[in-house]
């Protein structure tokens, strides 16, 4: 699946790119033609739109990544969930606050709303670290990975940390409606690897 999204981002990029097409006016999004015109599949469309090939590869690495990892280990259609509504929700809540003709294109709100919701799970699920050792990792990711070493006028900073908030709410809403099945999931590792360290026969085949 995150060969599925990075192809859409590429695809629809050059879309865009091509002036010549009718539909590239069509995608990138800003408040006057999502809120006043009622364009609302921009909030959709921009997130796969990238303004050029290095702001696409930019972003593809670190999508890829977290699109791989959170579709493994909470499913595919979490990641989908997360990746169209969460980024258009980021979307129409950044636009409330640009310029009416700004526009707002790219998937790097989506990986920061990735980023969110990965480390919120983090810091509920891997209870075998204390809290304050998950929080050194938690604070440790967000301020290599997720905090800009320089400024730059063209980056929607607005983008990434709202992404970001709403990641963490995804989370936290991800675990308390899923919670008795990672809670049983939880107990169930700890079990199996106790019963591991008793059995004599695992021991001597190992």
């Amino acid at each position: 699946i995150s060969f599925f999204f990075l192809s859409l981002c590429l695809l629809i990029s050059y879309f865009y790119w091509s002036k010549n097409l009718e539909m590239s006016h069509l995608l990138a999004a800003n408040a006057d033609l999502v809120f006043k015109k009622k364009q609302f599949w921009r909030l959709i469309t921009s997130l796969f739109v990238h303004a050029d090939l290095k702001h696409l590869l930019s972003n593809s690495m670190m999508l890829g990544f977290l699109c791989y990892f959170v579709a493994s280990f909470y499913n595919k259609l979490t990641l989908s969930f997360l990746f169209i509504f969460g980024g258009a929700i980021t979307n129409a809540l950044c636009l409330l606050f640009y310029p009416a003709h700004v526009y707002l294109v790219g998937a790097s709100g989506v990986i920061f709303l990735l980023w969110g919701f990965w480390l919120v799970l983090f810091m509920g699920i891997e209870t075998r670290y204390g809290l304050i050792s998950r929080t050194i990792r938690a604070v440790g990711v967000f301020l290599i990975l997720l905090v800009p070493t320089s400024y730059s006028p063209q980056t929607s900073y607005l983008a990434h940390y709202m992404g970001f908030f709403i990641g963490m709410l995804g989370g936290i809403m991800y675990y308390f409606i899923f919670k008795d099945r990672i809670l049983a999931y939880e107990k169930w590792s700890f079990k199996f690897s106790f019963d591991d360290e008793l059995d004599p026969k695992l021991w001597e085949e190992s």
